[in-house]
């Protein structure tokens, strides 16, 4: 899923089809998914649950909502659901680079910004203030 200005992003990273969830609604389009990868959280955590095929798998980056909730939306629908949490090592980070360098991950860097303001970005994000995608060099 992505929306229409990134389909081309999405497929060269390998899908056979996109769906711009801006104009469509996934769970109208989808209904037989092995795992879907959900990263949004809350309302869609649960929507995307609808998806999966019987015995299907949800993995979701969000604890929301409850996971007590997860479980028994996932039950009643015969699919199932987890989540994790990713926390960054050094370990984990020199891997994402060597993989970056040899051109086996693929990524997206939106904005680049200067090392001026850093606490003051950061200071932003903790009030909750829109987050995109940045990184500083």
């Amino acid at each position: 899923m992505a929306r229409k200005e990134k389909h081309r992003f999405v497929e060269e990273l390998g899908a056979d089809r996109v769906i711009d969830y801006t104009t469509s609604v996934v769970t109208d389009e989808v209904d037989d998914a092995d795992v879907v990868l959900e990263l949004a959280g809350g309302d869609t955590t649960l929507q995307m649950l609808k998806t999966l095929r019987k015995g299907g798998l949800l993995l979701s980056a969000r604890k929301l909502p409850e996971t007590a909730v997860i479980k028994a939306e996932a039950a009643k629908l015969g699919v199932n659901g987890s989540w994790f949490i990713c926390e960054p090592d050094y370990a984990s980070l020199e891997q994402l680079s060597r993989l970056i360098e040899q051109g086996s991950l693929k990524t997206e860097i939106r904005t680049f910004c200067r090392w001026k303001a850093p606490l003051k970005r950061w200071r932003r994000c903790r009030r909750g203030a829109r987050s995109e995608r940045r990184f500083s060099r």
